[in-house]
């Protein structure tokens, strides 16, 4: 009987500690849901750094075959919203400011800053947050057929999981943008590479952070590396799967 007492008494115990270390599980971002941040930071479905990189790529087309003049600063405004054929909602405003950079008065090279406000709602997780992205784009002249990107992205906001953790908090992503080779024709991306942060608080709760990396396969694909779990990124739709 004692030994039935005492078993019984260590079940208890072990369940109430599994139930405890699930529990502690459902307080804070997990790895999977901040590459899942990182998906919709870079999808044009949720207005991430591949609309701004086609943006720019259009810009510097466009000012190429205008003959834009050397030092002269451009500025616009737009709104955005998403297209009919995406899975994600969003809303933003943007602003993007312009300079073409010159060598021997002929067109070197485009320096660009973004900044956006808005929200999307996708299916596992919401947004309302604000960006400020500062980029340059080399091969503005030339026959070489590409151009290629270097600069910081950086998010900001609130954030909305859903999912069973139903978690609300603060979060940043920072991604550094490395020799990100574009077609100038079709403004696709060819390759490249990022470094990425993903840090925040978990209302109430904890805080979280995940460093990694990112190499840009091609147009509609990149791998993330998020402290050495690997993803594929789904450029376009922002779908997110383990590798």
């Amino acid at each position: 009987m004692r030994n039935f007492l005492l078993l019984t008494t260590a079940a208890v115990i072990l369940f109430a500690s599994c139930k405890k270390e699930n529990a502690v599980k459902t307080t804070n971002i997990t790895n999977a849901q901040a590459a899942t941040m990182v998906g919709a930071a870079l999808s044009v479905n949720a207005n991430g750094f591949a609309n701004i990189k086609n943006d720019i790529a259009l810009y510097a087309k466009n000012v190429t075959n205008a003959g834009k003049g050397c030092g002269v600063i451009d500025s616009f405004a737009l709104a955005r919203q998403e297209a009919s054929t995406s899975t994600i909602n969003y809303n933003y405003a943007l602003g993007y400011y312009y300079m073409v950079n010159c060598n021997n008065n002929i067109q070197d090279n485009l320096s660009s800053t973004v900044k956006y406000n808005g929200s999307f709602d996708a299916a596992n997780l919401t947004s309302v947050n604000s960006a400020n992205a500062t980029f340059n784009l080399a091969s503005l002249s030339g026959s070489d057929a590409t151009y290629s990107l270097n600069g910081n992205y950086q998010t900001t906001g609130t954030f909305q999981t859903v999912d069973i953790t139903q978690l609300a908090g603060n979060n940043s992503l920072n991604i550094d943008i490395v020799n990100l080779v574009i077609n100038k024709s079709s403004r696709a991306i060819i390759s490249g590479t990022g470094n990425v942060s993903v840090s925040g608080t978990v209302k109430n709760k904890n805080t979280f952070s995940y460093n990694g990396t990112i190499v840009f396969k091609d147009a509609n694909t990149a791998q993330l590396t998020l402290e050495g779990n690997n993803y594929s990124i789904n450029l376009t739709t922002a779908d997110v799967t383990a590798m």
